[in-house]
């Protein structure tokens, strides 16, 4: 879906995608790193997720333009992928990389196809 958004430069539902894409990682690091019983999400990122972590929820904070927003997404499908295999491996599971890697390059291949 994101990449027919910015095919069509639609701001706004790019918006909307990166923030599910926002919460979901958040979700993520909060499913290994939440101790807390009381708390909203940000309460709980503030004092349950550490610092360097907190990093890689920041890269979703960008100007709202198409150029900044593709950086953006690029950064993030990254961080992401990371932090999904450090929760994987802390929690004694196999992750394979290979749909990331797979998601990562189609999102890389279309966006900067001009035909799509």
């Amino acid at each position: 879906m994101l990449i027919k958004y910015f095919k069509r430069n639609d701001i706004f539902k790019l918006l909307k995608n990166i923030d599910i894409l926002f919460h979901s990682h958040v979700d993520l690091l909060l499913f290994q790193y939440d101790s807390l019983d009381y708390g909203s999400w940000e309460t709980k990122v503030n004092h349950c997720i550490p610092m360097d972590k907190r990093e890689h929820l920041k890269l979703y904070l960008s100007k709202a333009d198409l150029k900044d927003l593709e950086k953006t997404i690029k950064a993030a499908l990254v961080t992401f992928k990371q932090d999904s295999e450090d929760l994987c491996k802390s929690k004694g599971l196999n992750y394979s990389s290979r749909v990331s890697s797979q998601v990562i390059s189609y999102f890389n291949k279309r966006i900067s196809d001009v035909h799509w």
